[in-house]
């Protein structure tokens, strides 16, 4: 579909649509139909586009958000597309209105399900911590004082031995094991498989390494009904003010260190890493 087609098409969602935002990721541009105007731009900055592909196009479905501002509700889809080959999301924004009917007491309850539901769809269903979505959605970009990388060791070997559903168990218990031993200051967010982050907003560097310490302890002294095997993790974490898109590779870079001897964990200042 051309970008004429597309302009076309747009303009027929105008009528149901208080605003659309198509996205195509190949060609790095975005249409965006809005107040009666519909203009034409470029997709600036990887950010832009990163935040637009781990919401929609790395699932590959419909996600939908839905918003209490200034009294209204206001409910986001974003649905993933393929545009002839090339990675599209169209995101449309509409205002549900009078559709729902909200008096004093049901102004806080809309508030209060509206909360769950954008609740549910950035946690780990398994885990119950934050997940991917979260992270690339709202953490993504912004600046951190400190962030640590988790991977459990030989998580393998125990679906290996014990099945998945045990894999699982273990892996619930031990995002819980985690993200109490992170405490307040820290955000728990399953990076994916057996992989965790937690990210640091503020906390002094003699803390921050004690966190990590206190992680791998913890983990280390779950005990799994049926299991025999000491669980363990290895944690890299880097401390410094810094964009976290930039410290993430570096903790990573540490936790695979900390990985040759197991059960431990390596920490740096970021400018060191």
């Amino acid at each position: 579909m051309d970008v004429n087609k597309l302009e076309s098409y747009i303009d027929g969602l105008k009528r149901f649509f208080d605003e659309i935002e198509y996205y195509d990721l190949n060609e790095k541009i975005k249409i965006t139909a809005k107040n009666g105007k519909t203009t034409i731009s470029n997709i600036k900055n990887s950010r832009e586009s990163s935040l637009i592909l781990n919401n929609a196009l790395k699932e590959r479905k419909r996600l939908v958000e839905i918003d209490y501002i200034n009294g209204r509700v206001i409910e986001t889809i974003s649905n993933y597309c393929d545009n002839n080959g090339n990675n599209c999301v169209l995101k449309l924004r509409f205002d549900v209105g009078d559709s729902v009917v909200v008096d004093a007491k049901g102004k806080g309850n809309i508030v209060e399900e509206v909360m769950k539901h954008n609740l549910n769809m950035y946690k780990d269903p398994l885990t119950g911590v934050y997940n991917r979505s979260y992270f690339d959605s709202h953490m993504m970009g912004t600046d951190v004082n400190a962030i640590s990388m988790i991977d459990v060791d030989d998580f393998k070997s125990v679906n290996d031995k014990y099945g998945h559903q045990k894999g699982d168990e273990v892996l619930a218990v031990i995002a819980k094991t985690i993200e109490k031993a992170a405490g307040d200051v820290g955000t728990t967010v399953r990076y994916g498989g057996d992989e965790f982050v937690v990210v640091f907003h503020e906390i002094e560097k003699k803390k921050f390494s004690s966190h990590l310490k206190n992680i791998c302890k913890a983990v280390n002294g779950i005990k799994i009904d049926g299991m025999k095997e000491k669980l363990s993790v290895s944690v890299g974490g880097v401390y410094g003010f810094e964009n976290l898109k930039d410290m993430i590779g570096k903790a990573d870079k540490l936790m695979y260190q900390a990985k040759t001897v197991k059960n431990d964990f390596v920490c740096a200042d970021s400018d060191k890493v």
